[in-house]
């Protein structure tokens, strides 16, 4: 039998009460293009030993649960409300609040596309104790119909900043923009094309790049389109960390090269960069190749390369799950070329998010040749929230 918390049941508050129509979303919220709502805020509470090893992450959906865990922690009557050991996920039990630390944190995940967004700060943001971070979206792959070498695009940078000001929070805003993935190159027959860029994100400005200061701006570049050519031919390039704002900064992997003077062959979009360093490249490719190279690794090797596509499938590339179980930084797609009459051929789509997609060649124009997508990226904000008063018990079991 679940045990949930009576509703009913009258609580001291630990955090600053924020109203319920500022995180809990109504169900028409925009998705992203992967069917993720377009804003996701979470709360996370941490156990950790004194030398600062993570014993066990919790995460709540519902702020007022997350609160009522907190004010238990902080009065030290956690092990006797034995309802509130359900809410987060996965579940809390005894065993893990002897001699560990706790701390905790507000992820709000920003992905909807487009256009320019508000962020209103919220009234219990602390200038003192926040992050955010910029992915920038990966650009599509090339494709031909013809005798022609096509690359897979790069991937996008990632960029972050800390303790960003909100002069007035629960009234100041920013401006933010969230980049979209590039499209993978479709070309008529007997035709070939360039891979769509990838656009960039942005933190706090109205347009990228801008002017500004590392510790007022976040932004990271897009990665571009594959390319295509005849002969010898380079990958689309990833986004370089020099061209963001940020005070932590990498650069997406480019797109695997071609070498030779003919034939067809596709490679691997590039891998996204993230919180653990850079994107890698896609694999290099060449004029003999019939089957797509490997695209390249996320975040410094933390999300592997998705694998070279087949002259039957395309095989994207992986997802990243740095930030959520389905928001991280994402790998590079395989490419593809062929010189077989029977199969249609399609570069691999970039892994979500900020993943590019690979390239695809074929040598006989009536056979439909599609470069990879590119994925879009996406902004990810935490922050600890302001507690407006002490409460009495451990306080120490808080970190405070």
């Amino acid at each position: 039998m679940i045990i949930l918390p009576d509703r009913r049941k009258p609580r001291a508050r630990f955090l600053l009460p924020v109203p319920r129509a500022s995180w809990q979303f109504s169900q028409t919220l925009p998705k992203d293009e992967f069917g993720n709502d377009g804003i996701r805020i979470r709360y996370r509470v941490r156990a950790k030993t004194h030398d600062g090893c993570v014993v066990w992450r919790g995460w709540f959906e519902d702020r007022d649960d997350f609160d009522a865990f907190l004010f238990a922690i902080a009065s030290g009557s956690l092990r006797h409300e034995r309802e509130l050991w359900r809410l987060p996920n996965p579940e809390w039990h005894p065993g893990l609040e002897d001699g560990l630390v706790y701390d905790f944190l507000t992820q709000t995940i920003l992905t909807t596309t487009g256009s320019n967004q508000t962020y209103t700060s919220p009234v219990d943001w602390d200038n003192t104790s926040n992050q955010i971070e910029c992915l920038g979206g990966g650009g599509g792959g090339a494709a031909a119909r013809t005798t022609r070498h096509c690359t897979g695009g790069g991937g996008g940078a990632y960029s972050a900043i800390t303790n960003f000001v909100f002069a007035s929070p629960g009234t100041t805003t920013a401006v933010y923009r969230v980049g979209s993935g590039g499209a993978g190159a479709n070309p008529a027959s007997g035709a070939t094309a360039d891979g769509g860029d990838g656009t960039d994100t942005w933190w706090n400005d109205s347009v990228f790049p801008g002017a500004g200061t590392t510790n007022a701006k976040c932004g990271a570049q897009r990665g571009e389109g594959g390319n295509r050519a005849a002969g010898s031919v380079n990958g689309g390039l990833g986004g370089t960390a020099a061209n963001g704002w940020g005070q932590t900064k990498f650069s997406g992997g480019n797109g695997g090269n071609l070498t030779g003077s003919s034939g067809v062959g596709g490679s691997g979009g590039g891998g996204a960069a993230g919180p653990s360093g850079a994107g890698g490249n896609g694999v290099n490719s060449s004029s003999t190749a019939t089957t797509g190279t490997n695209g390249g690794s996320a975040n410094n090797g933390t999300t592997a390369g998705g694998s070279g596509s087949t002259l039957t499938s395309a095989n994207d590339g992986n997802s990243g799950t740095e930030f959520s179980g389905s928001h991280g930084c994402g790998s590079g797609g395989g490419g593809v070329g062929s010189t077989s009459a029977t199969f249609n051929v399609s570069g691999g789509g970039g892994g979500t998010y900020g993943g590019a997609g690979g390239g695809a060649s074929h040598s006989d124009i009536n056979k439909d040749s599609n470069g990879g997508a590119g994925r879009q990226g996406l902004i990810v904000v935490e922050y600890t929230p302001f507690v407006p008063r002490v409460v009495g018990g451990n306080m120490a079991m808080l970190g405070m």
